[in-house]
């Protein structure tokens, strides 16, 4: 089998399913709209490829799934059609492709390489940072990162504000301190969460955390 037809149809929609949650064949047969043979089928495909992996659920309650599915890992399929190259790839990802590939779906392609190197610039110093997320407002790509408030923090978001010079009236960096829970408006691209602090909660701010853009 060709490995593009992993992606095509229901498989497509088993896969973007798990992307979300786990879920039994009960389930996405339910939220496909389709049979439990046919779902089970498309799922040994798919485990075959070693796409998807298959968990026993052990002590059971009565009616609950035996087994429940999830993603093996984080890939992405890519097809190159470029001067002088072509490819067709299945890439295992790690956290700075997947952040990347978010950046590139922007539909303004010229703003790809600026974003690119300064998230990369931002990545170097994670440590201090509990998120970069990434939110398109009308013509405005903002840029916004939550810190620790550290000396390397403010250096490296002053870096990126420099590569992004010439752009500020379509590229805000904003910044805040970090303080209590973190939140995501809902439209919000996250590049960088730091242990699922965007799905915790809102943003609990005092009077000193004050929004820094480069407009």
């Amino acid at each position: 089998m060709e490995i593009e037809t992993l992606f095509t149809d229901q498989k497509w929609q088993i896969l973007s399913l798990l992307t979300k949650n786990t879920y039994s064949p009960l389930q996405l047969a339910e939220l496909t709209k389709t049979t439990i043979s046919n779902i089970s089928q498309q799922l040994k495909l798919l485990e075959a490829y070693h796409l998807v992996k298959r968990t026993k659920i052990s002590n059971r309650d009565k009616g609950k799934p035996r087994v429940a599915y999830s993603l093996t890992d984080d890939y992405a399929y890519l097809i190159s059609i470029a001067k002088d190259f072509a490819s067709k790839k299945l890439l295992r990802l790690d956290d700075y492709h997947i952040a990347i590939l978010k950046i590139w779906n922007i539909e303004r392609t010229e703003l790809h390489p600026i974003l690119t190197e300064a998230y990369t610039l931002l990545r170097q110093r994670l440590p201090h940072f509990s998120s970069i997320t990434l939110l398109e407002e009308g013509e405005i790509v903002r840029l916004h990162i939550i810190h620790d408030g550290s000396t390397l923090a403010e250096k490296a978001i002053s870096g990126a504000k420099d590569i992004c010079e010439g752009y500020e009236k379509i590229i805000k960096i904003t910044s805040t301190k970090s303080a209590g829970k973190s939140g995501s408006d809902k439209d919000t691209v996250v590049l960088f969460d730091r242990a699922d602090m965007l799905k915790k909660g809102p943003v609990v701010e005092n009077s000193s955390n004050t929004a820094v853009s480069t407009g």
